[in-house]
């Protein structure tokens, strides 16, 4: 979430992807009163530096991508409540100024190498897991059609169809 300058030729020199979260950065942006340190505490930020830092953070994303920094996906959400936390992620994604398409593959084909997995998880291909969804319209051209799930396979079968999920 600290993600500055010296970070980016960390990153660079070891080949090393960021998760960087924005969700999470979201999330406290709209509660800044409820995470801020009233009075100032050590190693707390009051309400002024967190709003900076929610900023800060929720630009990460695409610093990072602009600085040639390989991207995963994933929201820290940890609630069972947020079914989009990830579709909400690759929005934020693009809202930094990442191509849907490349927002996508770091949700598949990056999360995959980041798992050590991607001989057989994030693509649709032959003696993969089979494992996607199929939504209502063209996430390429409004990356939020994410949320319109019309069905989940996993391993090559349609598990869930037309979630009954909130919109």
């Amino acid at each position: 979430m600290y993600f500055d300058d010296k970070s980016i030729s960390l990153f660079k020199a070891n080949n090393a992807y960021l998760v960087p979260t924005a969700y999470v950065a979201e999330f406290v942006s709209r509660q800044i009163d409820k995470f801020a340190a009233t009075p100032a505490t050590p190693g707390r930020l009051d309400a002024k530096g967190l709003r900076q830092w929610t900023i800060d953070a929720m630009a990460n994303p695409g610093r990072a991508y602009r600085a040639g920094i390989r991207l995963g996906v994933g929201s820290d959400s940890g609630s069972l409540d947020d079914a989009y936390a990830t579709a909400r992620e690759l929005e934020l994604y693009v809202a930094q100024g990442i191509p849907a398409g490349e927002a996508i593959k770091s949700a598949t084909v990056i999360n995959a190498q980041i798992l050590g997995l991607a001989d057989r998880l994030g693509r649709i291909r032959s003696g993969f897991a089979a494992d996607l969804i199929a939504v209502k319209g063209d996430p390429l051209v409004d990356i939020s059609q994410l949320r319109k799930v019309i069905f989940v396979m996993r391993g090559g079968a349609v598990k869930v169809e037309a979630p009954a999920l909130p919109r």
